[in-house]
């Protein structure tokens, strides 16, 4: 299934919260996206488009606070430690899928 950026964008705008606005709030864009991105069938790919759109977006209005992994944040980083914090490249296994973020 081929999910395209472009469809995903639409059905975060199409929840009835901006279609008679002009603006949207950054939060609620961010919101939907960090939504979208916990979901598994969700290609890669597509999730890369709507990770560089949220950077974009964020960068550009001053509220860029970073991302963290699902991965690292879901059982990640203890199974790190509990391997004994392996360096990288071995670190990535902990931290992958790599467009699989939460934005803070």
């Amino acid at each position: 299934m081929r999910v395209c950026f472009l469809e995903l964008l639409l059905t975060i705008l199409k929840q009835g919260y901006i279609m008679a606005r002009k603006t949207v709030k950054v939060e609620y864009i961010k919101d939907k996206i960090n939504h979208l991105l916990t979901i598994d069938t969700i290609p890669q790919d597509a999730k890369k488009q709507l990770c560089l759109f949220l950077d974009m977006v964020l960068l550009e209005t001053d509220n860029y606070k970073g991302f963290q992994s699902l991965t690292w944040i879901n059982g990640g980083y203890e199974q790190w430690v509990k391997d004994g914090e392996p360096d990288f490249p071995e670190k990535n296994k902990y931290l992958a899928p790599e467009w699989n973020r939460r934005y803070s």
